[in-house]
This record gives C-alpha cells, structure tokens and sequence, in this order.
C-alpha cells in the first residue's frame, strides 16, 4: 500500500507541485492528505492514481499515515 505520505518522504514538497499539475488538486489539499488531516474523495483518490500509479486507493482513502520529513531535507 503506497500513500501520499510515502511519495512526500521520498520526494519532498516537489510531489504536491507535481499532482497538482497533473490533478489541479490545490497543492495545500494534498499535503493535508498526505498528513491525514483530510482524506480524498473517491474520484480525486482516482485521479491521483492516475496521476501516479504507484499510489492505491486504500493507501489514499484508509491509511492513517505518520508525517515524516523528506529524506532529503
């Protein structure tokens, strides 16, 4: 099960510039997803998949992610 959680700590804030060119989610949504403040709906839970195909839907809709630095910061 990958998460937003997962894709931020390997790749950074980067990530969220990425998906929402790719989605037009708003870049401050997606990072309260990624730190389970909020959780997607069922079609933008879809459409970031799209987007990036090594997230799942129960990784986006049911995971309770732990916030983490990136790696590279």
């Amino acid at each position: 099960m990958s998460t937003l959680a997962d894709l931020y700590s390997k790749e950074g804030p980067s990530v969220f510039a990425r998906l929402h060119q790719a989605t037009g989610a708003n870049q401050k949504y997606l990072y309260q997803i990624a730190i389970g403040v909020r959780r997607p709906s069922p079609d933008m839970a879809r459409r970031l998949i799209q987007a990036e195909p090594s997230l799942t839907l129960d990784g986006l809709l049911f995971a309770q992610p732990t916030p983490k630095e990136p790696s590279n910061a």
